[in-house]
This record gives C-alpha cells, sequence and structure tokens, in this order.
C-alpha cells in the first residue's frame, strides 16, 4: 500500500536529512527477488491510496505515531501538526515521489497508519520515506502488510530493491525492518 500530484517548482529536500542534532542514522535495504506474501489486513482495516486531499490524515497520523517517539527530539516537525503538515508536503514534492505506493490504513474510518515511499535516481532503490502507526493499532501486522505491500509495488514497477534510512536510536524500527529482511549496509552522523 491515485492522482498524481501537480508538479511544484519547488524542489523539495528529504526534511528527514536534517534533525534538530547530530544522529546517527541507518540506512538499510533489501534486494526484492524474493519478497514475503502479503499478509492480510485485521478485519475493520482499510487501505486508501495517497491522494493530495489527504494529506491532513497522513499528518495527523504521523503526529500521533510519533508523540512519544525519541524521533520527535530530532525533528521538531513531528511535534506539532502544522510540522507535520510540512513533512508530508515536502516528502510529497521530493522528485520520485510514488502516491500509487503510498498509502492510508483506516480503521472503521478513522485514519491510523501510513507509508509513504519514492522512486530514489536511477530507479535502482524504491525508498520507504515514512512508515508509521498509531499506537492503539501496532502489533495487529499493519506495518507489515503495508512494507510488504510497498516491496511487491516497487518489483511491479521493475524496481530491483528497496532502501530506507532509520535512526540509531529507534530501536524497535531497526528489528522490525530486520525482521522484514532488511540489512544495515551504511550509516552516517547527520545533523
Amino acid at each position: 500500500m491515485t492522482v498524481a500530484l501537480t508538479p511544484s517548482i519547488h524542489i523539495a529536500s528529504d526534511p528527514f536529512e536534517s534533525p534538530g542534532r547530530e544522529t546517527v542514522r541507518f540506512a538499510m535495504h533489501r534486494r526484492l527477488s524474493c519478497v514475503f506474501p502479503e499478509p492480510p489486513l485485521p478485519e475493520g482495516y482499510t487501505v486508501v491510496p495517497f491522494t493530495p486531499s489527504l494529506i491532513p490524515a497522513f499528518s495527523a497520523v504521523t503526529r500521533m505515531s510519533f508523540m512519544k517517539s525519541p524521533d520527535r527530539d530530532l525533528y521538531p516537525e513531528l511535534r506539532s501538526r502544522k510540522g507535520c503538515n510540512y513533512l508530508i508536503r515536502e516528502l510529497t514534492e521530493m522528485q520520485g515521489f510514488l502516491p500509487e505506493v503510498s498509502f492510508l490504513v483506516r480503521w472503521h474510518n478513522e485514519p491510523v497508519a501510513v507509508l509513504m515511499t519514492r522512486r530514489m535516481p536511477g530507479c535502482v532503490f524504491g525508498e520507504i520515506q515514512l512508515a508509521a502507526v498509531s499506537p492503539r493499532h501496532r502489533r495487529k501486522g499493519i506495518a507489515s502488510y503495508l512494507a510488504t505491500r510497498a516491496m511487491w509495488a516497487f518489483r511491479d514497477l521493475q524496481i530491483p530493491h528497496a532502501s530506507l534510512h532509520v535512526n540509531s536510536i529507534n530501536r524497535a524500527g531497526i528489528r522490525f525492518f530486520r525482521h522484514l529482511g532488511f540489512i544495515v549496509n551504511a550509516s552516517g552522523l547527520y545533523g
């Protein structure tokens, strides 16, 4: 887990490349020659592909998901609805943004999870830019569903690798993506 965005004169840079303080970020990747079957979503959950009208819902989920995360200390945008709205807009304006491989999950109409992706320059990597699940809806397979759905979509687009960046302080994120077959292939100090 569409309507294409209208091109903008402003070319956004990755907002996660400028944390509020120094931090180590890991680059993780995996080959997509073999991808797990897409797990089902639990009953009551539905998936909606990205459209610009959903930016407020993407922002609300992002804010709720990072409410108690140490990432809030690194990225002040995550602390407010306005900041999250800015962050989501910046991600959608990045070169290669894939609205058809960016999703919102709802639980009985309540937005509860998001995943945003882009095609990296050179078309060799599909990047998971943002994955967020509201705390009340974690450990139900939603993140696994979204990440697996994105990997299948990358394959359909002839993209042979998936990649992402995760902060070293996000141990749960690192464990989660390792469980999905991602490996750490680089690290860097940002800030």
